[in-house]
């Protein structure tokens, strides 16, 4: 491979890493997991997984990401009692579940307090 190729190869790949370094790669992931929250579609499954795989890439996020999750099952929580007949809880679920994973990851960065406000969430039955 010449120098002028490599050259070419590596502006390439660095055009397709260019959204996973751009300054709002965070807001912009936050944005479509507040998006996709309330969802029944496809789009949870396929947010919690870009997610996933971007993990470490969001660590300035973390907090607000859990806390944003945590703030949803609360939420589904309390209309949950009085609307049980009506609502869908497998979403809700599939996110406790993210959730819980996220703060069992070694690279999940929370400091001593976020540590302690994000504990394990239980699935609605």
């Amino acid at each position: 491979m010449t120098k002028s190729q490599l050259t070419a190869r590596v502006a390439e790949l660095e055009s397709l890493a260019a959204p996973a370094l751009d300054k709002d790669f965070c807001n912009i992931v936050v944005s479509a997991i507040r998006y996709a929250l309330p969802r029944h579609s496809y789009m949870p499954s396929l947010t919690r997984e870009y997610a996933w795989r971007h993990w470490p890439r969001l660590s300035k996020m973390h907090w607000c990401i859990l806390r944003d999750i945590r703030e949803h099952y609360n939420d589904v929580l309390n209309i949950y009692e009085d609307r049980k007949e009506l609502m869908p809880v497998y979403d809700t679920n599939e996110w406790v579940q993210f959730y819980n994973k996220l703060i069992a990851r070694e690279d999940t960065h929370l400091d001593h307090n976020e540590r302690q406000e994000h504990t394990p969430l239980h699935p609605i039955k």
